[in-house]
């Protein structure tokens, strides 16, 4: 009764009633021989069902995060490097929480970066991410809550504000070519790792060694047919967002 209830309530999401009113206006509009707007209506909710109630998101994401999964567990082989990147994106400055941080979905990459820098595979942690005008740049709030917490005793550097992946690689470079760095450990989401390690052997010209994390699927799927899930939902436009972004770094000459 409990399991009958919880899927009931799914459906008062506001992403499943979209789903349901498409359903609804799609069979009224097919009563009254509307074609030209029924196939409106009915290219949309297919869409929707395509990217909310089938594995698709997931099965494209898959794709991209595949070729890194093989890494998982195997930290302690990866090489030592002159230093560790830990790309933003995983968290936000914000006065509302203790720590001054507020995790967001991809925090697992200072985590990582932290744990890499634990382990000893670099003498150094390089902070990227980006920032608005009312907040410190993220990189910065990284920096403070590692020392505050005394996570580490190793070099920390924060890059400052960065617009985007190809702006930390470039500030990267820079720092590489001052100091005559050979090789680098970049950690960021797998989803977004072939891309950013593209930039970064492009930009730099050293050695780039991928450290993947925030994994967001699995080898094997567990539901083929569901209720409307926003989760689905974000991991197409996760895959979206990486294919786009892909071909307009390539277009630039980014990679």
């Amino acid at each position: 009764m409990i399991a009958v209830l919880k899927e009931a309530s799914n459906l008062l999401q506001p992403l499943s009633l979209v789903w349901l009113g498409l359903l609804v206006l799609g069979w009224r509009l097919w009563r009254h021989q509307q074609w030209q707007t029924f196939r409106l209506t009915a290219g949309l909710w297919g869409f929707l069902s395509l990217t909310t109630c089938l594995p698709f998101g997931t099965l494209l994401l898959g794709q991209i995060e595949g070729p890194w999964r093989a890494s998982v567990r195997q930290w302690d082989r990866l090489p030592t490097s002159d230093a560790i990147v830990c790309l933003g994106g995983g968290v936000r400055p914000s006065a509302q929480e203790i720590i001054g941080l507020d995790l967001q979905e991809n925090s697992d990459r200072p985590t990582t970066a932290i744990e890499l820098l634990r382990r000893g595979k670099a003498p150094r942690l390089l902070i990227g991410g980006g920032g608005s005008p009312k907040h410190k740049p993220e990189a910065d709030a990284v920096k403070e809550w590692i020392a505050h917490w005394q996570l580490s005793t190793a070099e920390v550097v924060s890059l400052g504000k960065c617009k985007d992946t190809h702006d930390e690689a470039e500030k990267v470079a820079a720092l590489a070519k001052a100091h005559g760095w050979q090789r680098i450990l970049l950690v960021t989401s797998a989803s977004h790792m072939k891309r950013a390690q593209a930039v970064f052997q492009k930009s730099s010209g050293i050695e780039t060694i991928a450290a993947p994390c925030a994994f967001q699927t699995r080898d094997q799927l567990e539901e083929w047919l569901f209720l409307p899930s926003p989760g689905e939902l974000d991991r197409f436009g996760t895959w979206f967002h990486e294919v786009i972004g892909w071909w307009v770094y390539r277009a630039r000459g980014r990679i």
